[in-house]
């Protein structure tokens, strides 16, 4: 953590000497970089540091959102003599009693897991096997106690979906929980949880076969239509956000497949949020006060949605709301470009006094994507 602030520290001498020296101070995406790139090294618990950072607009700029944006979430794997031994503690088996086919390494690595592809020995069904990180709870509450006196609201967010997603019966919940309230959804896939294979540490699920929606070229050749699968995942999106309020709040090319069969399905639904019915109608009002460019009654919304104490002036904030919209005047739905948007939003804060409230900043990673 000091190593972290030390950096920090650096990034802001160099700006205030570039300053003094006459230099134009202009986002620098090579600190962004470098940056991300200590994030990485220094492992799991700060990789998620900076992805949630990638949400606060309101604290970090643009050039480093774009950048934490971009974190991998990629680390070496641990041991597979480890990770066994996981599947063996949590299961009550060896897995070669468990699954008559798996993986000789992990297919995946990330912060806080790893994951191999296997074949259930029960059903002989192909499933994904993820298995947690050792020492990992450990190393999450070590390094979220170093730091919890700072940027308090955000390591409150953090930490509780650190520790959800560190909890595979939690995502396994997640999951069906997912499932009821969405996949009746035309062209919706969520994969299905093997529970008698599942606990905290492991997670058993379907072996999910399909393309990320990035591969444009590759769903193309397979005679799907990826414009439609976007609108698929838009509609749903719509459906989270604004009509049960449970979202998946890290929707990345990784965690969405078009399947063979032409369906979206959803992935790694262990980092989910909630919003609660208050906001959700907020939403909504802002929404049709973008529509119909009632500027007034936007904001506030603003004020209502906790983005703006009841005591600031909205009286130049409404004439700033039409410069951002200008662009969207007669726009479809499609013609919107959401990212240019809350990137314009997001610069207002240097203006006004405006301040994303913490519930409110995975509903803006999962719009933005």
């Amino acid at each position: 953590f000091f190593l972290l602030l030390s950096f920090v520290g650096l990034v802001a001498i160099g700006v205030w000497f570039d300053t003094k020296l006459g230099k134009k101070v202009t986002p620098d995406s090579r600190r962004a970089v470098q940056l991300r790139e200590l994030l990485t090294r220094l492992g799991p618990a700060y990789i998620k540091i900076g992805q949630a950072l990638s949400t606060r607009p309101d604290l970090v700029p643009p050039v480093y959102l774009e950048e934490f944006t971009q974190l991998q979430d990629k680390l070496p794997p641990f041991p597979n003599e480890l990770a066994y031994q996981f599947i063996e503690e949590e299961i009550g088996a060896r897995p070669e009693e468990i699954y008559t086919e798996m993986t000789p390494d992990p297919i995946a690595a990330a912060s806080l897991g790893q994951v191999y592809r296997g074949r259930l020995r029960s059903t002989g069904e192909e499933d994904a096997i993820k298995v947690q990180r050792p020492d990992l709870r450990a190393w999450g509450q070590k390094a979220l106690k170093q730091v919890r006196s700072d940027l308090v609201g955000i390591l409150d967010e953090l930490g509780e979906r650190i520790f959800e997603e560190m909890d595979y019966v939690n995502e396994g919940e997640n999951a069906e929980r997912f499932f009821e309230l969405y996949g009746h959804l035309k062209d919706v896939y969520v994969p299905k949880i093997y529970w008698e294979y599942t606990n905290r540490r492991v997670l058993t699920m379907e072996w999910i076969i399909g393309l990320k929606l990035t591969q444009a070229k590759e769903i193309a050749a397979l005679g799907i239509d990826a414009r439609y699968l976007d609108e698929v995942g838009v509609q749903c999106s719509l459906r989270q956000l604004l009509e049960h309020g449970f979202f998946h709040a890290d929707p990345h090319p990784g965690n969405l497949l078009a399947t063979y069969d032409g369906k979206l399905a959803y992935l790694d639904l262990g980092k989910m949020s909630e919003i609660q019915p208050p906001q959700r109608y907020g939403l909504i009002e802002a929404i049709v006060h973008v529509v119909n460019r009632d500027f007034d009654a936007l904001a506030s919304d603003y004020v209502k949605l906790d983005f703006l104490t009841e005591d600031v002036d909205l009286t130049p904030i409404i004439p700033a709301f039409a410069r951002v919209f200008a662009d969207a005047q007669g726009a479809s739905v499609s013609d919107l470009n959401i990212k240019t948007i809350t990137d314009d939003l997001s610069a207002l804060k240097y203006e006004y006094p405006f301040s994303v409230p913490p519930y409110y900043a995975l509903i803006i990673r999962s719009l933005v994507t």
